[in-house]
């Protein structure tokens, strides 16, 4: 057998699959129809954001199941055929608390902390990569359920910054007088691969010189010693989980460039994507300008 790999719905697709079919087919299955009950359509979008968190439509097919079977009982418990409103402020009636947060509200700009790409189970996903640089003796310190590809990324990245210390206004022997730990806060999954290796070595420059990074900003790419930016997989999902999150600019591997071809325009519009064959093309523009 071969096999074939596809790729997650956009979440505009899965706005027009709910609205075109699955709520006309919950609707037809539950004995109501488009008389009865309507959801509006920022309404889809929250669900879709807010209480799903899948590459295909199961799970949202399920979650209008939910809103329509409460819509029948209440009708029932009434005793009354009133016209029904799904809209965003009854979700939480409807349906509960959010499954998971919206986190297209950007934080604020912070030392250390910079905005990753992975690829999930259920499509792309925006990851918040932590370092803290504080006086030791040079080692490093890895949690948050990392790979080993992401331990050897995170090497390759120091030294990396060795060869540009001069250049980075670092001290030479930064590796020798200051501790590093890097962390994926709030990773469920393990997470391997070397993508994250551009994004580490950008975090830890920032965590050594006390600069601040940008949070619109987010990037993907495997990090050489000499600072090569090289291909990584899942342009796609990871670009689209960008313009989910809000972010502005996005860096992305030069090899990756004909990947471009299979965004959607919409998301090639709202971002500024810029491919880049170095970490130096990176560093001018992720850091926050001093007042």
């Amino acid at each position: 057998l071969e096999i074939i790999e596809l790729s997650s719905y956009t979440e505009p697709e899965k706005v027009e699959i709910t609205s075109r079919h699955l709520i006309p087919k919950q609707l037809k299955l539950h004995g109501l129809t488009s008389d009865d009950v309507n959801f509006d359509r920022d309404a889809i979008i929250k669900i879709v954001r807010s209480y799903t968190r899948e590459s295909g439509v199961r799970t949202l097919e399920r979650r209008i199941a939910k809103v329509c079977r409460k819509i029948v009982v209440e009708r029932l418990e009434s005793n009354q055929t009133h016209f029904t409103e799904v809209d965003v402020v009854s979700l939480d009636h409807w349906l509960g608390t959010e499954t998971y947060l919206d986190r297209s509200v950007l934080r604020s700009a912070e030392v250390g902390v910079i905005n990753g790409l992975a690829v999930t189970p259920w499509g792309g996903e925006l990851l918040e990569i932590e370092v803290a640089s504080f006086p030791g003796k040079g080692e490093l310190h890895l949690t948050g359920r990392l790979g080993d590809w992401l331990k050897e990324s995170a090497r390759a990245g120091i030294s990396c910054i060795r060869m540009r210390s001069e250049t980075l206004s670092l001290s030479a022997d930064f590796y020798q007088t200051q501790d590093l730990h890097i962390h994926y806060p709030g990773n469920a999954l393990k997470t391997d691969g070397p993508s994250a290796g551009l994004a580490m070595a950008c975090a830890m420059i920032s965590a050594l010189s006390g600069r601040s990074l940008r949070s619109d900003v987010a990037m993907t790419g495997e990090i050489s010693l000499r600072g090569r930016v090289l291909a990584i997989g899942g342009v796609k999902e990871k670009l689209l989980a960008a313009h989910l999150r809000g972010m502005k600019l996005v860096f992305l591997p030069l090899e990756n460039q004909s990947k471009l071809d299979d965004l959607p325009e919409f998301v090639r519009d709202s971002m500024d994507i810029r491919c880049v064959s170095s970490i130096d093309e990176v560093l001018p523009h992720i850091f926050v300008e001093e007042s």
